[in-house]
C-alpha cells in the first residue's frame, strides 16, 4: 500500500512492543537491510530524539530496480494508556508537516489498534490546518465526522472514579 499509494511520509504512533506485548511488525531493520516480498528496504538515515526517531527509507522494487524514499516518524513513547506530554506531541507534529515531501503522497498515519493515538494526530493534523485556514476550528464536528467513519475514533481518556451523584441544590437549578 505504501509503495502504491505513494505514502512519503509514514507516522507509527506506537513503538514495537508495549508492556512486552508486540504492537506492530517491524517492516525496516535499523542495523541491515530488509527483504520484504518483492521489495528491499534498507534504512539511509536515522535521527533518534528523546520521543521519537525519523528515519529515511529507501525502498527498492526487486522486479524493476525503482527506488523511493520514504520518512517514518516513530512516537515511540506514546503508549495506548498514558496521553503524551503536550510540548513532545506539538513538537513531532511539526516536525512530520515540516520535513520535506518531494513527491506529495499522502500521509499513512497507524498505531497499534487504529483508532485512538492514530485518530488523534489526524484530528489534529486536520484542525490545524483548519486553524490556519479559517482562523476557527470545529473540534467536536470534526471527531463526530471521523466517528461516523470509524467507529473509536479519537478515545477519550477514562477516568476509574465512581459516579456521584449532585443533587440539584447543590448543582443549581435551570
Amino acid at each position: 500500500m505504501v509503495w502504491d499509494q505513494n505514502c512519503t511520509r509514514i507516522v507509527m504512533l506506537t513503538d514495537v512492543k508495549e508492556f512486552g506485548r508486540l504492537k506492530c511488525k517491524e517492516n525496516w531493520s535499523d542495523t541491515s537491510g530488509m527483504y520484504t516480498g518483492e521489495f528491499n528496504v534498507s534504512v539511509t538515515d536515522c535521527i533518534i530524539r528523546a520521543h521519537w526517531i525519523v528515519r529515511t527509507l529507501q525502498v527498492t522494487d526487486r522486479k524493476t530496480n525503482i527506488k523511493r524514499c520514504f520518512h517514518q516518524f516513530h512516537f515511540a513513547t506514546w503508549t495506548s494508556d498514558i496521553t503524551p506530554e503536550e510540548t513532545n506531541l506539538t513538537e513531532f507534529l511539526w516536525l512530520v508537516r515540516t520535513l520535506g515531501n518531494a513527491q506529495h503522497g499522502p500521509l499513512l498515519v497507524h498505531c497499534s489498534d487504529g483508532i485512538g493515538r492514530t485518530g488523534t494526530f489526524i484530528a489534529l493534523d486536520y484542525l490545524l490546518d483548519q486553524a490556519l485556514d479559517e482562523d476557527a476550528v470545529d473540534v467536536f464536528g470534526y471527531v463526530l465526522g471521523m466517528r461516523g467513519q470509524r467507529k473509536g475514533m479519537v478515545q477519550t481518556k477514562t477516568l476509574n472514579t465512581e459516579r456521584k451523584q449532585i443533587p440539584l441544590g447543590e448543582y443549581g437549578q435551570g
